[in-house]
């Protein structure tokens, strides 16, 4: 029994060591999964929360881009009525001031008017050399009354007319475009040319309207025509035959 104790003990201490070696390896491995296992979660909840600050922060940017988008559009919806705004009340400034500038054309136009009637009544004023048979003897023809009633400068300036050369250059380009507008004008069987005269700077012309308000319409293009440089310009009329209007007119550059 003696001998017996020891080797129990051996077979005992044998088994025991092996039973805790066993053991201890069986729990060692579970351990170790389990750490693993942590790391594995700990791992994915990291990727989980950057995954979910990244879809936040694009989320983010998105919402910013949308917010823009957004105000740039109702912006653009609230400065289209101020934008329409602006061009009436431009529109408007710009209409009025076209009203305007034709008022101040018109009012230009009739002082233009009432000055070279001044200017004509000033001149007639001023004594001229020329007598009444003078003027007369100037041309035998039916508008020599109408010479005749000019005074002043006026009859001067139409005596020293009468009293020129021929004027070849520009006097005969001058009556030659004048002659032929008025002759080719869609009025012209209402007006009857009776003659068209130009020297240096001044032209006559004279006229018997046949139609009432012909001469006048066919005077107004004439007076539109490029080559028409004429600055002053006056003329005297009265009744012919069979209602006709004789219109005498002299003009100057």
């Amino acid at each position: 029994m003696k001998n017996l104790n020891p080797l129990l003990c051996f077979v005992t201490g044998v088994l025991f060591g092996y039973f805790a070696n066993s053991f201890l390896n069986n729990t060692a491995m579970p351990v170790s999964t389990s750490d693993n296992t942590v790391k594995y979660i700990e791992t994915q909840l990291t990727s989980n929360k950057n995954s979910h600050r990244t879809n936040h922060k694009e989320d983010g940017v998105d919402k910013h881009i949308t917010e823009k988008a957004q105000t740039v559009e109702i912006t653009n919806i609230n400065t289209a009525p101020n934008n329409q705004n602006k061009f009436s009340r431009l529109s408007s400034q710009m209409d009025k001031l076209t009203e305007k500038y034709q008022d101040l054309q018109n009012k230009y136009k009739k002082t233009n008017i009432r000055l070279k009637q001044v200017t004509f009544e000033i001149e007639s004023l001023d004594e001229s050399d020329i007598t009444d048979e003078q003027m007369m003897l100037l041309a035998d023809d039916t508008f020599a009354e109408f010479r005749r009633g000019y005074r002043g400068k006026q009859r001067d300036k139409i005596f020293d007319f009468h009293k020129q050369k021929e004027d070849l250059d520009w006097g005969y380009d001058m009556q030659t475009k004048i002659s032929d507008f008025i002759l080719t004008h869609y009025n012209a069987n209402g007006v009857q040319l009776f003659g068209v005269s130009c020297k240096q700077v001044n032209c006559e012309i004279l006229i018997n309207e046949l139609e009432k308000n012909s001469w006048n319409l066919t005077s107004q293009e004439l007076r539109k025509q490029a080559w028409w440089k004429f600055t002053s310009t006056t003329s005297t009329s009265r009744s012919g035959e069979n209602d006709s209007q004789l219109i005498y007119l002299f003009m100057s550059k």
